[in-house]
């Protein structure tokens, strides 16, 4: 499988000239269900999706929990989650606190087979 791309034409209205311009822009797909992937996993794995959505429900949960207490969260294959944060760069140490932090967010690597997917994919044009 490869990602696909189309060319897409763009004028650039903010300059003077208004030039024509081309760029690429990913072609995507419906996003795939939850239901789906628990019904596949299920069948590989030979237990029912009941249990399949139970265990995923609980390491998402597990996850979430260790995030929250401030851990990053090797889930293996899966890949490593870790909490973040931004903040503004402040003139003087008193004015450096919590207030300071712009925003939150949880940062993903990926695990070994999700960045060999992504390195061995082509990139081609479609339609």
């Amino acid at each position: 499988m490869s990602l696909q791309f189309r060319k897409v034409k763009r004028i650039l209205g903010y300059k003077e000239e208004k030039p024509e311009v081309f760029k690429i822009a990913q072609i995507t797909y419906p996003t795939v269900k939850m239901a789906q992937l628990v019904n596949e996993c299920s069948i590989s794995c030979g237990v029912n999706p009941s249990q399949t959505l139970s265990v995923i429900n609980a390491l998402t949960d597990r996850i979430a929990h260790y995030l929250e207490l401030g851990h990053g969260v090797n889930a293996g294959a899966l890949g490593t989650f870790k909490p973040v944060f931004t903040s503004i760069v402040t003139q003087t140490e008193e004015d450096a606190n919590a207030n300071t932090i712009t925003g939150k967010k949880v940062r993903f690597y990926p695990g070994k087979a999700f960045r060999d997917v992504m390195k061995n994919m082509s990139v081609e044009a479609g339609e």
